[in-house]
């Protein structure tokens, strides 16, 4: 399995190569799956765990898009969920990595601030691309790894 590969891979750098190709493909799938093109109203399970660790939803939103806005190069922001701290937290990686080489997180949301995913819409204007990544996000696949992650109810996926 791909996270089997990406684990395996990830510390060993005579594997690098395979690791960057396995994580970015990981990365990238992850993306395009916590995106909708018509956007999804926040669960209010989700919602009440964004007012519990953030106060508010907007608070959050502030937070992430602040992180993607401070991260210089190439990589991704995440939103995940430590198990080890039993909360949700906003990470930022570079280049190919990825939550997924640390077993304590479980990977819920993340957003591709490579250059690649925003240059050519919206040139020098990186803001407006945080921006607008949250008018596109599948709140209900995001409250639905959140759910897996900790052990609530939740409906089966088909991927990830």
């Amino acid at each position: 399995p791909l996270d089997d590969i990406i684990r395996k891979s990830c510390d060993e750098p005579s594997h690098r190569a395979i690791f960057n190709n396995a994580a970015q493909h990981y990365n990238h799938c992850f993306f395009w799956k916590n995106l909708t093109p018509w956007g999804a109203n926040m669960p209010n399970d989700l919602k009440d765990a964004f007012d519990k660790e953030w106060d508010s939803v907007e608070n959050f939103q502030a937070q992430f898009k602040a992180a993607g806005m401070a991260h210089f190069g190439s990589g991704w922001i995440w939103l995940v969920y430590n198990h080890q701290a039993g909360k949700l937290e906003i990470r930022a990686y570079a280049n190919a990595d990825t939550p997924l080489t640390d077993p304590s997180l479980a990977p819920l949301m993340t957003m591709d601030v490579w250059e690649h995913s925003w240059y050519a819409d919206y040139e020098n204007e990186k803001a407006k691309y945080v921006e607008n990544f949250f008018g596109c996000i599948d709140w209900h696949w995001v409250e639905r790894h959140w759910k897996r992650a900790t052990g609530q109810k939740y409906i089966p996926m088909d991927w990830m």
